[in-house]
């Protein structure tokens, strides 16, 4: 386990606390000169806004670098080593090996939205605060590519939440594992479609929070 003070940088920002968008000072001195909204205009400062100028946050981080798993009944050895982001915008491992008693090394990669060029997870990241979504995450053995899965976003209520996840299976073509359908107003799907026939649709009460009631097609 690796201590140590952290000191992340937030750079200038505003945000409208209302149905608008969210977006970022261009200069950090100048605080009129700010970035153009979808539409072309330029936002304006209301009572809805909370600006932030150039804050810096410190805090003690714990990162775990490794550990060893022994089970004592079967004599199996398991041994797993992380690695995180070298600029810190994320807490996450990007990386997971594990290498067992036998021999045979493990690895897992993960993709965030900072890692992407895709428009849709540069707006995820710089609009949205999004920055270390999942969108990505291949599975290897002894080097070789076993299971590649992707997930995309959608834009519902002013948030993105997963569209759907593809899998690939030894550099096969993609193929949909699943989809999210009918978000309600509280980021909860409706209906989850798995292999593109069966239909689990989730019925939410208490104000949408929690399920009520669960049926499979």
């Amino acid at each position: 386990v690796r201590t140590f003070n952290a000191g992340t940088k937030i750079a200038s920002y505003f945000r409208y606390a209302s149905t608008l968008h969210k977006y970022l000072y261009t200069e950090i001195p100048d605080r009129t000169a700010l970035a153009s909204t979808p539409d072309g205009n330029k936002p304006l400062f209301n009572q809805y806004v909370v600006a932030f100028d150039s804050i810096t946050v410190h805090s003690m981080a714990c990162q775990l670098l490794g550990k060893t798993v022994k089970d004592f009944t079967t004599g199996v050895t398991t041994t797993e080593t992380y690695t995180y982001d070298k600029d810190f915008r994320t807490d996450k491992p990007k990386t997971v090996r594990t290498v067992n008693s036998d021999g045979k090394e493990h690895v897992t990669e993960y993709v965030y939205t900072f890692d992407s060029d895709d428009p849709k997870h540069q707006e995820m990241a710089l609009w949205y605060n999004m920055s270390d979504m999942i969108v990505g995450k291949k599975e290897y053995c002894a080097g070789t590519l076993l299971r590649d899965e992707k997930t995309d976003y959608v834009l519902h209520d002013d948030w993105f939440y997963p569209e759907s996840v593809s899998i690939s299976v030894l550099s096969e073509p993609y193929r949909e594992k699943y989809r999210f359908l009918d978000y309600n107003g509280k980021g909860n799907f409706g209906r989850l479609v798995t292999n593109r026939c069966d239909t689990t649709s989730v019925e939410w009460g208490y104000g949408g929070v929690y399920p009520v009631s669960i049926r499979l097609n």
